[in-house]
């Protein structure tokens, strides 16, 4: 069931909502090998940076991890992908189109795509996949913060995804969710204990989606319809360095993570409704 503990459900947070995406860390990285596809879909032999870190956040986008999830299997997301800048790991995505990722508008803003690339086929930030080369990005013309509001964004790829069974799109909703009785799992590379120290390796977990009347008494000013609420307990839940991240049910995407306040202490996580954006994400992949 997806119902609250009292406590919770009469608890109101006057929170506006922080992205949990970069979040600004120091890095040790170490070089793995990937592939980067070009235009001419030539592979060139690349370094990945990844990131073992220290941050600086708050509550604030999730920019982080999964805190109390597992490891994931080998193959068993597909269609999850990790968005880097200057090789750095930033935020999560997901494959829906053989060029198109979906994510948070927040993990867009401010990066030159000259810097950025994506990363498919790979549970591991240290080693393998395939990156591809940014050929666009593209930001819902009605994203804002304090409240956030439309946090959802698009990047498109030079070339397209080479489907596999390690590489494969996530299905879009056709119908929104009915939020009772019912869990969605999750799946990023953000924080796993709350600490500063990320997880090299692809969690996922099972996740309470929330009422959202519910979740509006306690976020009374910042939860929208457009919203998902996601809930387990104080010690379990979406964290820095998971934003953009998908939220799936029964193999179909109904969110991405957009903000915490703060990870894994009791409050909901806050997703983007992917049900809501139907009509502008066609519109531009189409």
């Amino acid at each position: 069931m997806c119902r609250m503990t009292s406590d919770l459900i009469h608890r109101k947070t006057n929170f506006t909502g922080v992205n949990i995406a970069p979040d600004k860390r120091k890095y040790k990285y170490d070089c793995g090998d990937s592939f980067l596809y070009t235009q001419s879909n030539m592979a060139i032999r690349i370094f990945v940076f990844v990131l073992v870190a220290s941050t600086t956040a708050g509550a604030a986008s999730i920019t982080g991890r999964i805190i109390g999830g597992k490891d994931a299997d080998e193959n068993a997301f597909p269609y999850q992908v990790s968005i880097r800048v200057h090789g750095y790991h930033i935020c999560g995505g997901s494959l829906i189109d053989y060029q198109w990722i979906l994510t948070a508008a927040h993990c867009l803003i401010n990066h030159n795509i000259s810097t950025m690339f994506v990363v498919v086929g790979s549970n591991s930030v240290l080693s393998g996949g395939i990156a591809y080369i940014v050929e666009d990005t593209i930001i819902h013309e009605g994203y804002r913060t304090g409240p956030i509001i439309n946090d959802i964004g698009l990047i498109k790829i030079v070339g397209r995804f080479k489907y596999s069974d390690k590489i494969g799109p996530i299905r879009l909703p056709d119908k929104d969710i009915d939020e009772t009785d019912c869990t969605a799992i999750f799946t990023g590379w953000g924080e796993t204990k709350g600490s500063v120290k990320d997880d090299t390796w692809l969690q996922y977990i099972n996740l309470h989606i929330m009422q959202l009347s519910e979740c509006h008494k306690i976020y009374p000013s910042s939860v929208r319809d457009s919203n998902i609420c996601t809930y387990n307990d104080n010690t379990q839940g979406v964290c820095y360095g998971d934003s953009g991240s998908p939220l799936v049910i029964n193999g179909v995407q109904i969110g991405l993570a957009s903000w915490v306040a703060p990870c894994a202490q009791g409050h909901p996580d806050v997703h983007t409704r992917v049900y809501s954006y139907l009509d502008w994400i066609k519109s531009h992949i189409s």
